[in-house]
């Protein structure tokens, strides 16, 4: 019998091109978001800063310039923190979506996967039956053989 040969390998070979792609698309997503993340961070530990800061200068003598500077900066620090939320937001979604087609991905081939198993199943059954039947034939060629010897010489 011929050699199993699945008709499908190039759409096998395909969904295993695709999920691999969306293995690396996570991880690059994963690691802007990650940091996204230390940077909104960051973002925090000075606003945190600029606060204790301009609690010292509302507390000590009080330099209007030096306050104002230091206001701007924690106005700054707010604004870039709102665009730091937004940013980590856009890239979790993208890494959740990315997740999302991985797993289409995944399924996808699994599925041909599956299909290609179970036809090389069937094919080793049918070789096995054709081998199993070729052998049956042999076997009651050499019967009669084996048969009329032991009679004939009796």
């Amino acid at each position: 019998m011929k050699q199993f040969h699945y008709r499908l390998e190039a759409l096998l070979r395909r969904a295993e091109h695709v999920e691999q792609s969306l293995q690396l698309e996570l991880a690059q997503w994963e690691q802007e978001r990650n940091r996204a993340l230390d940077h909104l961070t960051e973002l925090a530990l000075l606003h945190k800063s600029l606060q204790r800061r301009l609690r010292e200068l509302q507390r000590g003598d009080l330099d209007l310039e030096r306050l104002a500077a230091v206001r701007f900066e924690l106005d700054r620090c707010v604004a870039l923190s709102d665009l730091a939320t937004r940013r980590c937001a856009e890239l979790e979604a993208r890494v959740e979506r990315t997740r999302e087609l991985l797993l289409e991905a995944a399924r996808s081939r699994q599925g041909f996967e599956k299909h290609r198993d179970g036809l090389a199943l069937q094919h080793r059954k049918e070789a096995l039956a054709e081998e199993a039947k070729q052998l049956d034939d042999l076997a009651s060629r050499r019967l009669p053989l084996v048969g009329s010897r032991s009679g004939g010489g009796a």
